[in-house]
């Protein structure tokens, strides 16, 4: 059997999992995330949001649920605001929990400051991250996560919590940031550094789209299946199923 992340397999052994299991990771097609027009792109959707090309984005795509945790990116923005006014946090995304997190916005003073895009469609969803300065995931757990490899062939610098399949995807101060699960403090010192240092970010960039193209690109991981097939295959033939 295979599984995305080492995370995971080290959870189904947990679970009483005897049989052999292959890593393979959750892949992306590069070429989606790096499209030609980027620029153009970049400016409608500021132009849809409202925000002016003087202003910071931090971006965040996830399901709203508490999993996700997005109270810690918005209290982090809270103190990044006190430094840096010129940021807005974008969230795209849908469910149960929207409402709770706006109401947090409201409570810390920065709901002018979060902007709920809700549903983006998955060709729709490219020209966000072009737009981004940063992206940030601030989840309780991810067994994967594979907002973070979109961004990162998007060539952002990404920001996110240092937690289940997490660290396997970001080189912690190479392609981004890691940052202990719900401290909002830590999070919102790390935002400060990235956002007031575009040159970090953009060499964070380049190196994490080299990743996902080494890593992460759908024409690897069908080799990676396709070999484990294969080799499957060829057990199976020497020894007969189980």
């Amino acid at each position: 059997m295979t599984a995305p992340s080492d995370e995971l397999a080290s959870h189904a052994r947990r679970k009483g999992c005897r049989k052999e299991i292959i890593i393979i990771p959750h892949g992306v097609n590069p070429d989606r995330f790096s499209p030609s027009d980027i620029q153009t792109r970049t400016r409608l959707v500021r132009e849809r949001l409202g925000i002016s090309k003087d202003e910071l984005i931090v971006l965040t795509v996830h399901r709203l649920d508490r999993r996700k945790d997005l109270a810690t990116a918005i209290l982090a923005l809270r103190n990044v605001l006190r430094h840096k006014p010129n940021v807005k946090l974008i969230v795209v995304g849908i469910g149960p929990e929207h409402e709770r997190f706006l109401e947090i916005a409201r409570r810390e003073g920065v709901a002018a400051s979060v902007i709920f895009v809700g549903y983006v469609s998955e060709q729709e969803l490219p020209s966000y991250y072009a737009a981004a300065d940063l992206f940030l995931l601030s989840s309780f757990y991810e067994a994967f996560g594979l907002v973070l490899v979109e961004a990162m062939a998007a060539g952002k610098c990404v920001v996110a919590s240092n937690v289940g399949g997490v660290p396997e995807i970001v080189r912690n101060q190479i392609t981004g940031f890691l940052f202990p699960v719900g401290d909002v403090d830590t999070l919102a010192s790390i935002l400060l550094k990235a956002l007031e240092d575009e040159k970090l970010r953009v060499e964070m960039g380049c190196l994490g789209r080299k990743r996902v193209l080494d890593h992460y690109s759908w024409a690897g991981i069908a080799r990676r299946y396709s070999n484990a097939y294969t080799s499957l295959s060829t057990q199976l033939c020497r020894t007969g199923p189980d």
